[in-house]
């Protein structure tokens, strides 16, 4: 597996992490600051190679989706968790279906597998905090969510469930 991170950066960790935790073979994983996933047991790369079965695309980049695309295996799947503001974003079409590609791009609904992840995380004591860059009140929330970090976790007191 090969995880391209960087725009998307929590979620290239968490792809990592999890598919280390999870018992895949090799986690590759190429960003500027690959310590965090080291940590996770990825191992980094700055030059990863062809023929991955599984690569997250989490650069948000069209360079960064056209490099997952062309380190594919044939059959293999690239899922890209960010989005492309460019127009006309190229993709290698004639690559793809030369190679029997798949590409999953969109905006994942994880309400359903969150029982699932929450169950893995308690079984296995997932390092997920590891990932976490900077904590806020919620009060705070407008001007911590303007500050660059890898992942902003807000907390706030229990809403009073007798309150409408």
């Amino acid at each position: 597996m090969l995880v391209l991170g960087g725009g998307a950066k929590s979620i290239g960790l968490y792809a990592a992490g999890l598919a280390a935790a999870h018992g895949a073979t090799t986690v590759h994983y190429l960003d500027a600051d690959p310590e965090t996933a080291e940590s996770l047991g990825a191992h980094p790369t700055s030059q990863p190679r062809s023929g991955y079965d599984v690569v997250v695309e989490a650069t948000s980049r069209p360079a960064g989706l056209r490099r997952a695309i062309r380190s594919l295996a044939p059959g293999g799947v690239c899922t890209a968790v960010g989005y492309y503001l460019s127009t006309g974003t190229r993709v290698p079409l004639m690559r793809m279906y030369a190679t029997d590609a798949t590409l999953r791009i969109g905006v994942s609904h994880s309400r359903a597998v969150l029982p699932d992840l929450l169950d893995f995380l308690d079984r296995t004591g997932f390092p997920a905090e590891r990932v976490t860059t900077r904590t806020a009140p919620w009060e705070d929330a407008p001007t911590a969510c303007q500050a660059r970090t890898t992942k902003l976790v807000l907390h706030r007191a229990p809403l009073n469930e007798a309150t409408p």
